[in-house]
């Protein structure tokens, strides 16, 4: 089975005992197409993402940025778009 990525990476380290550390993974799609079977509809384009986690004693904080070029499908397309999203949350919140 492939899985169509040309990048798909982690870096990083946590701690299962407490939950604590930090890292980023990373996912490429050259051709959204291989998304079709989880979405149940015909894609095309590219698609690229980051995620970033910190863990720690405090609280934790995550960081998502996606990016695509030429996604579309069902006629129609976005020649390119990027979501950026960050969430907090502090120890006892």
């Amino acid at each position: 089975m492939s899985s169509g990525a040309t990048r798909l990476s982690f870096d990083g380290a946590l701690r299962l005992d407490d939950m604590t550390g930090s890292g980023t993974a990373e996912l490429a799609l050259p051709d959204a197409a291989v998304l079709e079977p989880l979405v149940n509809a015909d894609l095309h384009g590219k698609l690229a993402g980051t995620a970033t986690i910190e863990a720690s004693a405090k609280g934790q904080n995550g960081k998502l940025l996606l990016t695509a070029e030429g996604l579309g499908g069902h006629g129609y397309e976005v020649s390119s778009a990027t979501l950026s999203a960050t969430a907090q949350r502090d120890l006892g919140a």
